[in-house]
């Protein structure tokens, strides 16, 4: 089932069992009520293909693939797994299209025209009939633009992409004139056509999303009684009869299963499998072995599954199979054999080398269903093998915590003295010290602590005690705690470590050695068995500025990483001569820990720090701390600097439209204030919505959107505060979760993933990421000059067909303005209109630039979105929008190639009434090009 992008609880009224869906797809059993999340979160239309790789999609992005199998993952409680969900598509998001239809008024997202907005019904064509060509490939449905779109997959290692057939590339598999043709769903029929089902209604889109004046003169429902399901052929090509599977034999009914229909196959194997025809069992063996198609033969083996029928000599014939596909379906099901039968015990050992990825991974899943030695042995060839796939690894690490010991022999073994694979031997590492394994600590660090005669340790060596130190510190508990609980053999082992401690010491301080040697040791200082004063004196004269920032950097975060009473004040007593940069991460780490928070509230009131230090966000991590003591004390401390009445805020700096702005100030001011959690021009971190990517850049709404940044606040951008189990704090997007661990963006830009085992609370703020009270940071005239900073001039115009220049007006439903091409005046050398992509490209010359006017009844704030793409050898020229003497400027990040489209927030601009010009160019020289841009975006600040 697909999760609807709605989340929710579920109830399973025959079980009672109660399901938190949170952003996950759900597989049930209906005739038993149980219900098992999986992996992916689908809007509309789960589907799979012949083989059971599942996939789904939503309104802007074709097809997903669902790389990673959530309940194997759930057997390793401490596994950080990477996001299951893969873009499929060469282009993913929303991408170009080819209508054939009148485009019609739209009430939302102008910039959306012809640009895939409403996937739905996602389908594998699983079938001949159309011609081979047609053979497995996606078609996906696309309302209201009125086509189906289609793309042909392959196979991409454990995964797939997918692109336009050749003779689609400009044109749509099916099109229609008629603005009333809303296909929904494509599947194969049971014919062997493909099933279209049109909704046929002259309004699709949901009453929500249009404005209530317009719903009056509309009559939303017409159309309700004319729907209809297309079915799409060769011309002259028979249709294939359709088997009535009661009137069925049973030779009849399981040679269905040879049928090149995948639809009909799915029918006969659920009716056999749901009516419990025993009786085919001889018929269903015969074919496990001797089936024409790969497909029946992956079938019947399943049917048989289904009728608890399979036996070890069908699994054995279905893992000798020469099809992929039979031999990983036959791996799932000797789940239920292996442990009783050496022949299917020697098959996976043999399988280990396969030549089919998903056919490893299957294989790197059951093998933690074998309770054998040999599987540890197996697993850890496979690592060997895959640990750069980041789904093969993982596969493999979720049945790894069952065999820690012999996995972690036999890869020592393999291995024959030569550096571990670094991701699986940091996850094995972090298993071991969760499972509490002193055994495989044992063989892991004896291996660690060796040091050959006449050389210098290895990085791998410092970095697998560094993942020693930082999974002892999830749990609270340091090396000499870990120590005193050991056994005397452990104890022995961890006592070869000290020689590592102490080079980690002599490198750190020796000022010839490389900055990443030096800061690679920096982790372990401190937290060794002795000289814990001197490590600490040692990283504290780190914090020099005669250090690099980034040495200094990694002495705040070795410094911060456990809970030493003297950190506070270490960093505390040098605040005044660390930068602004530094000074964030020392908030950053001090804000972590309720008692060192308290320092910082000391530090204020000692004026060590002055209130106008504290830059907004630490502001806010304070004046809504879970702590009411620390939440009153920051009040009163930080009452001079905040307004909490950000409307007031906002018509206090209202005063800016009239102020002219400087372009090289409000650079700077953005490379000081924003450039934390926004990019523009390559400059920054993009956490927040790329400034880029604004389409709105008037100083009315930049100044509501800096100001008063709670007012229009996506979900994407709520920021949410974790609670760890050891008392540490996390507060940051939401950017990723899984069935075992979920990933937070700090407002850092750094990402922090914890396991739910370490989490004591996961809470929403409900606010944005992006602080209230930057005004205490910016007068009147930095506000000024950033905004202008945010826009940009003109130059003589230039003419191209499908482009007309005209005023911009606000769409209907919310107010937004939509800036596009067509409708912009295009100057400068090299600049073009693209009319077959609606796109602004060739953007090469220095005084490129597009201009838009804008007619704004009331002034405002919006927010500035940007919809282009830039491939990563171009990506880093800085661009700039201008508006109403307000300037954003950033530098452009890569979507990974020209195809793909992406759209980024890169700031807030107020936008006085009346008529506006805003500009986009480049700001500098450009090296290659800028961008491909789709749709400059102004959405209307919340209020």
């Amino acid at each position: 089932l697909a999760n609807g992008d709605s989340g929710g609880d579920l109830l399973s009224v025959k079980t009672g069992e109660k399901l938190t869906f949170g952003r996950r797809d759900l597989r049930i059993r209906p005739d038993s009520g149980l219900m098992d999340p999986q992996s992916g979160q689908t809007q509309f239309g789960r589907e799979r293909d012949d083989w059971g790789n599942w996939f789904g999609s939503n309104n802007s992005n074709p097809a997903f693939h669902y790389a990673l199998t959530d309940h194997y993952l759930r057997r390793n409680k401490n596994l950080i797994a990477p996001n299951a969900k893969v873009q499929v598509s060469v282009r993913p998001g929303a991408a170009t299209i080819f209508p054939v239809s009148r485009t019609q008024v739209r009430f939302n997202d102008f910039n959306k025209v012809n640009r895939i907005t409403s996937a739905c019904g996602l389908c594998f064509y699983r079938d001949e009939l159309l011609g081979p060509e047609f053979v497995g490939n996606s078609f996906i449905c696309e309302p209201v633009h009125n086509l189906v779109h289609r793309e042909i997959v392959s196979a991409k290692g454990t995964t797939f992409t997918s692109q336009r057939a050749e003779s689609e590339q400009d044109s749509e598999f099916m099109a229609s004139t008629d603005n009333w043709f809303r296909p929904t769903m494509a599947r194969t029929g049971p014919d062997g056509t493909l099933w279209v089902a049109d909704m046929y209604r002259h309004v699709i889109e949901h009453p929500q999303w249009i404005p209530q004046e317009m719903q009056q003169k509309l009559d939303l429902r017409a159309g309700k009684e004319q729907g209809r399901i297309y079915r799409i052929v060769k011309d002259d090509t028979p249709l294939r009869s359709v088997p009535r599977l009661d009137q069925l034999t049973d030779s009849e009914l399981v040679q269905v299963l040879e049928s090149p229909n995948g639809t009909q196959r799915d029918m006969a194997h659920q009716w056999i499998v749901s009516q419990k025809r025993h009786s085919t069992v001889p018929d269903l063996k015969r074919m496990v072995s001797d089936g024409n198609a790969a497909t029946a033969r992956m079938h019947a083996l399943c049917v048989l599954e289904g009728l608890g029928k399979v036996t070890t000599k069908e699994v054995l014939s279905a893992l000798a199979d020469p099809h992929p596909g039979v031999r990983r379906h036959a791996i799932r099901i000797s789940e239920a054999f292996v442990d009783d039968s050496p022949e299917i015990g020697a098959k996976f050992l043999g399988m280990v080398n396969d030549s089919d990825p998903q056919v490893q991974m299957q294989l790197a899943y059951s093998l933690g269903e074998w309770n054998s030695p040999e599987a540890g042995v197996a697993l850890a060839q496979l690592v060997l093998q895959h640990d750069r796939d980041a789904y093969l690894r993982t596969a493999i690490l979720s049945s790894t915590g069952s065999h820690l010991k012999t996995f972690t022999t036999a890869l020592f073994k393999e291995l024959k003295g030569k550096e571990p694979p670094a991701e699986s031997f940091n996850a094995l590492v972090a298993m071991a010290v969760a499972e509490h394994d002193q055994a495989t600590l044992q063989q892991i660090y004896h291996v660690v602590g060796k040091q050959t005669a006449g050389k210098t340790f290895e990085p791998w060596q410092f970095q697998a005690v560094s993942t020693l130190l930082q999974s002892l510190g999830r749990r609270n508990q340091s090396l000499t705690q870990f120590y005193q609980k050991s056994n005397q053999q452990l104890r022995e082992v961890l006592d070869q470590l000290k020689p590592l401690f102490a080079a980690a010491r002599t490198i750190a301080a020796d000022e010839t050695a490389s900055e990443e040697q030096r800061r690679d040791v920096l982790v372990l200082l401190g937290r060794g068995f002795a000289h814990r004063d001197e490590d600490f004196e040692l990283l504290a004269g780190l914090l020099s500025p005669r250090n690099s920032r980034e040495l200094q950097s990694a002495a705040v975060a070795a410094l911060t990483q456990f809970g030493n009473q003297k950190t506070p004040a270490i960093l505390l007593e040098r605040w005044k001569s660390f930068g602004p940069g530094l000074r964030a991460e020392v908030l950053n780490a001090l804000l972590s820990r309720s008692a060192w928070s308290q320092s910082v509230l000391t530090a204020l009131e000692q004026k060590t720090i002055l209130p106008a230090e504290i830059d907004a966000s630490s502001r806010q991590h304070l004046l809504s701390s879970k702590d009411k003591n620390i939440r009153q004390q920051a009040e009163q401390l930080l009452a001079s600097s905040l307004n909490s009445d950000r409307m007031k805020v906002v018509e206090e700096y209202s005063k800016v439209l009239e102020l002219k702005g400087n372009v090289e100030s409000g650079h700077q001011i953005f490379i000081k204030r924003c450039s934390v959690c926004h990019q523009l021009n390559q400059e920054g971190k993009p956490i927040g919505p790329d400034l880029s990517a604004l389409t709105d850049k008037s100083h009315q709404a930049l100044v509501a959107a800096i100001l008063d940044p709670n007012r229009a606040i996506e979900n994407k951008y709520v920021s949410y505060l974790a609670v760890t189990v050891n008392g540490l704090t996390f507060n940051g997007l939401l950017a990723a979760e899984s069935g075992e661990s979920i990933t937070l963006v700090q407002n850092d830009g750094k990402t922090k993933t914890l396991l739910r085992n370490d989490l004591e609370e996961l809470l929403s703020t409900g606010k944005s990421l992006m602080p209230e009270g930057l005004e205490k940071d910016m007068t009147p005239q930095d506000l000024a000059d950033v905004i202008t900073y945010l826009n940009a001039t003109e130059l003589p115009r230039k003419t191209f067909s499908g482009n007309e220049p005209a005023v911009v007006e606000a769409e209907a439903l919310r107010g937004d303005y939509f800036l596009t091409p067509q409708l912009a005046e295009i100057y400068g050398q090299t600049l073009k209109f693209e009319n077959k992509y609606k796109n602004l490209g060739y953007w090469q010359s220095e005084n490129d630039r597009a201009v838009w006017t804008m007619d704004v009844p009331k002034s405002g704030k919006y927010d500035v979105y940007l919809e282009y793409a830039c491939p990563q050898g171009v990506a880093g020229n800085l661009m700039q929008l201008e508006v109403a003497g307000q300037r954003l400027i950033w530098s452009i990040a890569s979507t990974g190639s020209w195809d793909v489209y992406q759209s980024r927030k890169i700031g807030t601009i107020s936008v006085p009434s009346g008529q506006s010009r805003l500009t986009v160019r480049s700001d500098g020289k450009i090296n290659k090009a800028l961008l491909d841009l789709k749709t400059v975006r102004l959405r209307v600040a919340s209020q």
